[in-house]
């Protein structure tokens, strides 16, 4: 059986390309260290780095933290709103748009700083999406899911020549009113996910979701995510994670530090994908191959 396609859906930050280290010293951690200082103050900054930091969070969760522990800094934050910025904000709700704020000053920074030196991808992505693109151009097809932004995603992989058939990142997110919890929107929750693999279901025949696969760098957030959603997690592990057997994750799901591996397995897997065969079964041979 011929023609399958396989969706295969992966997190940006510290998967894909390597953000928080820069050499210019500005990543997306001091980045957002920026942001919440030019919404928050000095007050908020302090409390931010007091309370961990970013810790893979989207801004919404950055701020509904923030406002939690200090409702008093809304109406300071409000008031550090750019005059020239405020009117294309206008009939949000104040939290929204903090949230927006801190959107518009991280950006500031971090736009400026890509280039063909960084961010760089993490190891062997590079080669994966070589392979993907020469060795099953029909067949497979990568797409992001990201706490990260459009633009920003767009012009790394336009530098590196990486191809991605569907994003949904918080810019979609943060402008849905539904659900109306926003920690329903943001990973580890499925709703930006299932969006996406709807969005591939519906696109054109030969698609089935038993051919997605999901890969991260964060095993709470990434991991539960794949959990939530019943998919087959890959986590990209740089050594700092515990291994993925410390986790109860789906079926066929395995770790890797090198992206060029997993390239090596699915060219070597041509047969099976032809046929159609679930991720959680073809990806089972690969967490069985690394034991």
């Amino acid at each position: 059986m011929a023609g399958q396609n396989y969706l295969l859906v992966s997190d940006f930050d510290g998967t894909i390309a390597d953000t928080a280290a820069n050499p210019s010293g500005v990543g997306v951690i001091q980045a957002y260290e920026y942001a919440v200082g030019c919404v928050f103050g000095e007050e908020g900054l302090s409390l931010y780095q007091m309370l961990g930091g970013l810790r893979n969070r989207a801004p919404g969760e950055v701020a509904i933290e923030l406002l939690g522990m200090r409702p008093e800094f809304e109406q300071e934050a409000m008031a550090r709103i750019e005059p020239d910025i405020l009117p294309s904000l206008r009939g949000r709700r104040t939290r929204s748009v903090i949230a927006e704020m801190l959107v518009h000053y991280k950006l500031e920074l971090l736009m400026r700083e890509i280039g063909l030196e960084w961010p760089p991808l993490c190891t062997g992505f590079a080669c994966f999406a070589e392979a993907i693109e020469r060795f099953a151009k029909a067949t497979f097809e990568i797409a992001i899911i990201s706490s990260g932004h459009d633009d920003f995603i767009k012009r790394t992989n336009g530098l590196h020549c990486i191809p991605c058939s569907l994003m949904v990142t918080d810019d979609e997110m943060r402008t849905r009113r539904y659900p109306v919890d926003p920690t329903k929107r943001v990973k580890p929750a499925p709703f930006g996910f299932n969006l996406l693999v709807r969005r591939w279901l519906a696109a054109g025949p030969a698609r089935d979701r038993s051919r997605v696969i999901y890969f991260g760098d964060d095993p709470n957030k990434d991991g539960g995510l794949a959990i939530n959603a019943g998919v087959p997690f890959g986590l990209f592990n740089n050594g700092s994670k515990r291994g993925v057997e410390q986790y109860h994750f789906p079926t066929g799901s395995f770790e890797f530090s090198d992206w060029s591996v997993v390239a090596e397995f699915i060219v070597n897997r041509q047969n099976d994908f032809r046929e159609g065969r679930p991720c959680s079964q073809i990806f089972g041979n690969f967490a069985r191959g690394q034991r």
